[in-house]
C-alpha cells in the first residue's frame, strides 16, 4: 500500500487529536495507570530476591515528582532502599504514543489492531526489561542490599545497558515510533509517496 500526501496529512491530524486526548490530565487517569503499573510490577518481580523481596508501591509523599517507588527489602538484615520511578513518563506515555500511531494509521482496522497488538507486546517487553536492568543495577551496589556479586565484565554490561535503557528518557518516544514504522512496513506493507511520479 502506498500512502500519498492526502492520506499522510489525514493520519497526522487524527494522530495529533488522539494523542492530545491521551495526554490531557483526565481525573484519576494518572493514578489508575500508576496502580496498574505497580500491580504488574509486583506480580513480575515480587519474588526476584531469595532473601528479601521487591515491592512496587505509591510514594509516601503525595506531592512527589514521581508516581511510584520500588522498594528493595532484605528482611534478614532489616535493610531497605527506595528507588523512585515515574510510570507516567516511562510507561504510560510510550504506550499511549504507540497506541495512537497504530489507531491513526491509514490501514484497514484489522491490520491496525494487528499492528497494535504486536507493537504493544514488543514495547511491554522493553519496558519491563528496563525495570529488570534497574533492579539488577541496584542489587550490585555494595551497601548491604547488593546481594549479587557480578564479575567485572557483567558489571560493565549492566552499567552500559542500564545507562542506555533504564534511565534514558529518549527511548520512551523514539522506540514506539520505530516499532510502529517497522510494523507498518512489515505487516501493513506501507510505503510513503510524497510527490507525483512523472514519466
Amino acid at each position: 500500500m502506498i500512502i500519498d500526501r492526502k492520506r499522510l496529512v489525514r493520519f497526522l491530524l487524527v494522530f495529533g487529536l488522539l494523542y492530545t486526548v491521551c495526554v490531557l490530565p483526565w481525573p484519576g487517569l494518572r493514578d489508575d495507570a500508576a496502580n496498574a503499573f505497580r500491580s504488574i510490577g509486583n506480580t513480575l518481580f515480587g519474588g526476584l530476591r531469595g532473601d528479601g523481596n521487591v515491592v512496587f508501591s505509591a510514594p509516601v509523599d503525595g506531592r512527589a515528582a514521581f508516581d511510584s517507588r520500588i522498594t528493595l527489602f532484605d528482611r534478614s538484615k532489616r535493610l531497605y532502599r527506595d528507588v523512585p520511578y515515574d510510570a507516567h513518563i516511562y510507561a504510560y506515555l510510550p504506550i499511549a504514543l504507540l497506541t495512537c500511531l497504530c489507531l491513526a494509521s491509514p490501514l484497514p482496522w484489522r491490520r491496525r489492531l494487528t499492528i497494535l497488538a504486536i507493537g504493544l507486546g514488543i514495547l511491554a517487553a522493553f519496558l519491563w526489561l528496563r525495570i529488570l536492568l534497574l533492579l539488577l543495577r541496584e542489587l550490585t551496589r555494595g551497601d548491604g542490599l547488593g546481594t549479587w556479586r557480578p564479575t567485572r565484565s557483567q558489571w560493565w554490561i549492566i552499567e552500559i545497558l542500564s545507562g542506555l535503557a533504564a534511565k534514558a528518557p529518549v527511548p520512551n518516544f523514539t522506540l514506539p515510533v520505530l516499532i510502529w514504522a517497522f510494523l507498518m512496513h512489515a505487516v501493513g506493507g506501507v510505503r510513503i509517496r510524497l510527490g507525483n511520479r512523472h514519466g
